[in-house]
């Protein structure tokens, strides 16, 4: 048993994968840590943090990418070493662990434009 206190506020999220796992916060900072020694590897901040937090998020099958719904109603995709992707065309295929992200393409048209 282990207590860690990265987050500045509470937890929204948490996600595994074989390797890792990440803690999502409504400090809009997702934390991803190594699932054998728990360690932190990198602190993931949304662009928008000071106004939003992070209310979802999911892994891909590979674990190469990550996604998360803020509380602004926004997408925001990430490579795991926490590179921004701006172009959410490119990762429009690509496949995830989970659907539990519920801005994403499979629910795109059922919200009210902002």
């Amino acid at each position: 048993m282990r207590e860690l206190r990265s987050a500045k506020q509470w937890i929204t999220d948490i996600k595994f994968t074989e390797k890792t796992f990440v803690v999502m916060s409504r400090d809009g900072c997702a934390y991803i840590h190594d699932a054998e020694r728990f360690n932190l590897i990198k602190r993931i901040d949304t662009p928008c943090k000071a106004y939003s937090g992070i209310c979802c998020g999911d892994f891909s099958i590979d674990g190469g990418y990550l996604r998360f719904g803020s509380t602004n109603k926004e997408l925001y995709h990430f490579k795991i070493d926490g590179e921004l992707i701006t172009s959410p065309i490119t990762i429009r295929n690509v496949q995830w662990r989970t659907q539990t992200c519920i801005f994403n393409w499979m629910t795109k048209g059922c919200w009210k434009p902002l």
